[in-house]
């Protein structure tokens, strides 16, 4: 006889308790877990240390290894999450460069964000999630095809390296000597030289584990590329949960002493069209980082108190970002790194964005995020037709301090062998009601 609803949930619970605890709990934050509709407590993992920060290589880190200790979610069977979310992940071509080299398309889909990824500058492309309405948008701007990446990109989505953001003369001390990297800003280095890790072809390998689906890159930089000295190699891993939050760990490990500094450099626009100035800001940052010609910095600490700077309460960006200031005048707007409060090394909360119905939230293990309210984006057309100008997006890129090799009080940069660059950065966007 077939057994009742109730008494076949009894026996689901009780087998689906006994993998629970056999295999440990799943290592996810937003996920509630539930087994036959009764929600069930997380318990303790035995191993003690999965996904908590340890102290590694030259700064924290956050583990993210293989997911040996979740419980696999089978969406026919009566152990799934409050809503089991359907999760993908899609390789197509996306184009080939000119010198033959094909380019792919990744597309993570998890629940209700899908986010698509170039193996072409590690480039975020698009990432579409519904607002308070349910209306779906892509809340990056980007391009239709990988010409328009080619032609003009200005960095748009990409993985910046080896150095984000700008190095003075183009050049840095390291043991006792200066070492001159390529000059592409003037005299001045921007975003790791000609040919960044922005324009590198990355090997990927894509997961799914449990709830989560993501990419490995993988990008091998030879001693002297750009100027920098030793090899480098690089990864960095985009893991999407059912929540659509989308983890990017970004690791390195070199044969001889030099500089590493990641970012990743997405120009976000909540509304999916227009301008950005009527969103809503909010960094978590008392001080910001005074700069001089070049948006270079001094060296100096600047508190936000009484200055345009301040969005430690949310506020309208386009509220202060025509004042008469001589640091929004050197940006031609905001183009500023703010010094994330809290500890480096950890994870924190690190900025928040709203507009039309949704809000980005982002979080961060580094000590600055770059706040620039696309100031200098050139006139062209986007994605679906889109033309895009000055404050089309804008980007919270999170790093170590522009320069920092230059100013010695500065937190390090420095990688030397046998040590590990380890930085870790969350982003979500979701519905955010009557925003």
């Amino acid at each position: 006889m077939p057994l009742s609803r109730v008494a076949q949930t009894v026996v689901d619970f009780a087998t689906a308790t006994k993998h629970m605890f056999d295999a440990g709990p799943p290592e996810h934050e937003d996920v509630a877990w539930w087994i036959g509709g009764l929600a069930l407590p997380t318990v303790p993992d035995r191993a003690g240390d999965r996904g908590k920060r340890r102290q590694g290589g030259i700064r924290g880190r956050i583990d993210s290894g293989p997911r040996s200790g979740t419980v696999p979610v089978d969406p026919s069977s009566t152990l799934h999450c409050e809503e089991t979310p359907m999760r993908s992940i899609t390789t197509r071509p996306f184009g080939t460069l000119p010198d033959g080299r094909g380019i792919d398309r990744i597309d993570l889909a998890n629940g209700d964000t899908e986010i698509g990824i170039l193996t072409y500058g590690g480039i975020i492309a698009s990432w579409t999630a519904p607002n308070a309405a349910g209306d779906v948008a892509d809340v990056v701007i980007g391009f239709d095809s990988l010409d328009g990446w080619l032609a003009d990109p200005q960095y748009f989505g990409a993985v910046v390296g080896r150095y984000a953001n700008r190095l003075r003369g183009g050049r840095f001390p390291l043991d006792g000597r200066l070492v001159d990297v390529t000059s592409n800003q003037g005299d001045n280095q921007l975003h790791g030289g000609a040919i960044g890790f922005d324009k590198a072809v990355w090997a990927a390998e894509s997961h799914l584990d449990g709830i989560e689906v993501g990419v490995t890159l993988r990008h091998v930089s030879a001693d002297g590329d750009e100027g920098y000295p030793g090899t480098l190699t690089s990864t960095v891993t985009y893991t999407l949960s059912s929540a659509g939050r989308l983890q990017m760990d970004f690791t390195a490990l070199t044969d001889a002493p030099t500089v590493v500094n990641f970012t990743n450099h997405v120009y976000w626009n909540l509304a999916g069209e227009g301008d950005i100035l009527d969103h809503i800001a909010q960094i978590d940052a008392g001080s910001f980082l005074e700069v001089g010609a070049g948006t270079l910095p001094t060296g100096t600490l600047r508190s936000v108190d009484n200055t345009p700077f301040d969005f430690r309460q949310p506020r309208r960006i386009g509220d202060r970002i025509a004042e008469v200031d001589g640091q929004l005048a050197l940006g031609g707007g905001y183009d500023h790194c703010y010094v994330v409060d809290g500890t480096p090394g950890l994870l924190r909360p690190c900025a928040r964005l709203t507009a039309d119905g949704r809000a980005l939230e982002i979080a961060t293990t580094q000590p600055g995020v770059q706040f620039y309210s696309g100031n200098g984006i050139r006139p062209r057309t986007g994605r679906d037709g889109q033309i895009y100008g000055p404050h089309s997006a804008l980007c919270l890129e999170t790093q170590h301090f522009p320069d920092a090799p230059n100013i010695p009080h500065f937190p390090s940069t420095r990688l030397d062998p046998g040590d590990t660059y380890a930085e870790s950065t969350t982003m979500i966007v979701h519905p955010a009601p009557g925003l």
